[in-house]
């Protein structure tokens, strides 16, 4: 299976672009550089004095909750 999945993964990333900001999904990154981004970006608005929304999501393992069926 791990044959198949790197396979399957370097075909799909020479379709896809991933964004430099993309952390899901590429190795190296983690929840750590994700934090530390959203504390620069954070920090960047308040010094400007700018308002600035901000989501963080850690969805680790949130697909091995949902029943297949949902997604297919």
């Amino acid at each position: 299976m791990k044959i198949f999945e790197r396979t399957l993964d370097r075909r799909i990333r020479e379709i896809v672009k991933l964004s430099s900001n993309q952390c899901g999904f590429v190795a190296g990154c983690g929840t750590i550089d994700a934090i530390h981004a959203a504390r620069l970006l954070v920090e960047k608005h308040y010094g400007k004095q700018r308002p600035v929304d901000l989501a963080f999501l850690d969805l680790e393992k949130a697909f091995d909750r949902v029943p297949r069926e949902v997604i297919w």
